[in-house]
């Protein structure tokens, strides 16, 4: 019997989700470079500021009309945009790279290049 280790010629893969698995929907990302050289991301999904409250006038009837009022109220020309976060990931830069072409890769394919 040779005492050289076997090296096996396939490897298989399973999947499994882990406690608290969830899917969620991004519109972007946001991180930068650790102290400790890695990578830190954090998805995230926008959208408009919702009021604190809302005021709308009743008519006669009991039916809700028209909103008459919001607080905080919406300045002209200026919206609050919020940023929700909803998982963080810190890895390597070679994971990083790794993504990033995954990625890309899944791009092309989903717009048929």
């Amino acid at each position: 019997m040779s005492s050289e280790k076997q090296i096996p010629k396939q490897v298989e893969y399973t999947f499994e989700k882990a406690d608290g698995y969830r899917v969620i929907h991004v519109n972007g990302v946001w991180g930068g470079i650790t102290p400790k050289g890695e990578i830190k991301i954090e998805l995230f999904s926008e959208s408009l500021k919702n009021p604190e409250f809302v005021i709308h006038e009743v008519s006669a009837e009991g039916q809700i009309g028209e909103e008459i009022k919001r607080i905080p109220e919406q300045e002209l020309n200026r919206f609050t945009i919020v940023r929700e976060l909803h998982v963080g990931a810190i890895m390597s830069p070679d994971t990083a790279e790794f993504i990033a072409n995954w990625l890309l890769d899944k791009v092309k394919q989903a717009k048929g290049v």
